[in-house]
């Protein structure tokens, strides 16, 4: 699809601001290589409609994911939540869900959120608004995203690829399945196609850059292995530890004891929506 020219009158709203490249549906570029994301997203129209907050928001949300994209036994990134339907407001934060290899999501948790720490990008109890928000973790092998009702299908049916490892490169046991998909985006619809029946709002424009987005992974994907094989030799000990820490942690929370129903912590699902203190 010929994606249309860049309109002249668009310029006028940009700010000095420089973003990184991206491309298109189908691996083609919707632009030269040194076209940033205001050049990407002016060429759709879409800052027509494109509120601060919400450009803000997907932007921080595109360039955060080099943080974290080389995670040991991290296989997909999704943006969910407001942000992805396009309805992002100063106070709204960004909503992330991750996908990791079997019996290493408190491994894959505890550095994500190390990175988003120590970068000062982590949502916490006071500091919400703009901040990155990982609070839902499943395994590769735990696809199905629980409860089927409107709210969930609402929080993830619009879901962004942000971080997509290739599953046929991947030495896990779920690789060894004979599956339709290649990489984990599209086997994450094939298993919640449940989510259809549900009539969600978005904004058309959004939708339209939400599928122009190119999620990276494979670029990373000689880190990533090189981190596994390192690790190799303590993993299964390193993930008892921190689960034994991070559960710790979790009890002791003061909003594990208000919500307790909002919070699931397994080794399949790590999922934290306590009630928000803006």
């Amino acid at each position: 699809m010929v994606e249309p020219s860049p309109k002249p009158s668009l310029r006028c709203i940009a700010h000095d601001v420089t973003y990184p490249t991206f491309q298109g549906p189908a691996g083609s570029k919707t632009g030269g290589a040194s076209d940033n994301l205001f050049a990407q997203f002016s060429s759709l129209g879409y800052f027509y409609f494109m509120n601060l907050w919400q450009k803000k928001y997907m932007v921080r949300a595109l360039t955060s994911r080099y943080l974290y994209a080389w995670v040991p036994y991290l296989r997909y990134v999704g943006l969910n939540g407001s942000v992805a339907r396009g309805e992002a407001s100063k106070s709204s934060d960004i909503d992330i869900m991750i996908v990791s290899e079997p019996g290493h999501i408190f491994t894959v948790r505890f550095i994500v959120v190390g990175i988003l720490a120590i970068f000062g990008l982590k949502r916490s109890q006071h500091r919400i608004t703009g901040k990155i928000c990982a609070n839902y973790f499943i395994t590769s092998d735990n696809l199905d995203i629980k409860p089927h009702n409107k709210k969930v299908a609402g929080w993830h049916k619009y879901m962004v690829a942000l971080v997509d490892h290739n599953i046929s490169n991947l030495k896990s046991q779920i690789s060894k399945l004979h599956l339709k998909s290649q990489n984990f985006h599209n086997l994450i619809k094939e298993k919640n196609q449940w989510m259809g029946k549900y009539r969600v709002t978005i904004d058309k424009d959004q939708l339209h850059i939400n599928q122009s987005i190119k999620p990276i992974g494979e670029e990373w994907a000689t880190v990533r292995t090189f981190f596994e094989i390192l690790l190799l030799p303590i993993a299964d000990a390193l993930e008892i530890v921190l689960k034994i820490i991070q559960i710790y942690k979790i009890k002791r929370h003061p909003l594990t004891s208000i919500n307790p129903q909002k919070i699931i912590v397994n080794d399949k699902e790590l999922m934290f929506h306590p009630k928000k203190h803006r």
